[in-house]
């Protein structure tokens, strides 16, 4: 499944000029591919659970359905923040 953003650009690159297709080509030869230091999303999960710093991956979340009608909580009084500020003192 492609997003939106890929086959709006794909659009564009269809509509292009034989000239800007080869510099579009050149440009994206050029462009930096990441170094071995750079981590992917995964990777930093498997880092973060080896170091013990999280004791387990957690799922991806599928179904955004639930919070789809999320709503905060309306408070009475000071803001919550204050009041943890306030009890640590």
């Amino acid at each position: 499944m492609q997003s939106e953003n890929l086959e709006r650009v794909l659009e564009e690159v269809r509509a292009l000029t034989a000239a800007e297709r080869q510099e579009l080509r050149s440009r994206l030869e050029a462009w930096p591919t990441p170094t071995p230091t750079q981590s992917t999303e995964d990777e930093l999960d498997q880092r973060l659970l080896v170091a013990g710093v999280i004791c387990r991956i957690p799922a991806p979340v599928t179904d955004l359905a639930p919070y789809r009608g999320w709503k905060p909580v309306a408070v009475q009084g000071k803001p919550v923040s204050e009041t943890i500020i306030d009890e640590r003192r």
